[in-house]
């Protein structure tokens, strides 16, 4: 069969040159599926922007098989792409991510939330069990407990641990710009009061003075 892409070897910037105003068919979303290179697949799939239903189904089917993925950050790479196209995670599969731990596994925490913003997901007590989970999990980096913070803060009136936890993460400048950015991002999923309530988190420069941390808990 002719290759009708790039060879595995090109890198993303060709690719999606070379595909920028043309529609896939069926048989060259198979194609570019069959790469090994996990980075460059990872990349192409949230760079193109022209799938059309039947390319989408044929994704979805290879995103399911591929859940159980060790390449931490293509996983991440497929759930945000689901998140992009509105390919439905079921919950049992999302709420295993969010029990990940490790370096790279931090990257599949951080996209899950992500998705589940994205998505208006229902969050039910398990899953609050579980992004509490990551607030006070040390294995967790500081930009995903930021995500979980911000998630909780967002979906419930009484937020007061949840402001706690995002005003002690902008004690760092990338977290502090991090909130902006999900502040903007999502800004149509915060009512008036909280979206002024996080405006003044990041204006603050020495946010101790009047918040406290909340205790870890056993």
């Amino acid at each position: 069969m002719v290759k009708v892409f790039p060879s595995i070897n090109a890198n993303i910037q060709d690719l999606s040159t070379y595909v920028k105003n043309k529609s896939l068919k069926d048989v060259d979303v198979c194609e570019i599926l069959s790469y090994k290179d996990k980075t460059f697949l990872g990349d192409f799939l949230l760079e193109y922007e022209n799938f059309n239903r039947n390319n989408l189904a044929i994704i979805k089917e290879f995103i399911f098989l591929h859940f159980n993925d060790e390449d931490a950050l293509f996983l991440s790479d497929l759930i945000d792409f689901s998140a992009k196209w509105g390919i439905k995670i079921p919950a049992r599969i999302w709420m295993s991510f969010l029990r990940k731990r490790g370096e790279d596994e931090d990257y599949v925490v951080m996209s899950t939330i992500d998705y589940m913003i994205d998505n208006n997901l229902r969050i039910n007590s398990q899953t609050v069990r579980l992004l509490e989970e990551i607030i006070y999990d040390n294995q967790c980096s500081i930009y995903a407990q930021m995500r979980a913070a911000f998630l909780l803060f967002i979906k419930f009136s009484r937020h007061r641990d949840y402001t706690n936890v995002l005003v002690l993460c902008c004690l760092d400048d990338t977290c502090r710009h991090l909130l902006e950015n999900l502040l903007n991002i999502y800004c149509e999923k915060i009512s008036e009061k909280k979206r002024s309530l996080l405006f003044n988190i990041i204006k603050m420069r020495q946010p101790l003075r009047y918040f406290v941390r909340i205790p870890k808990k056993s």
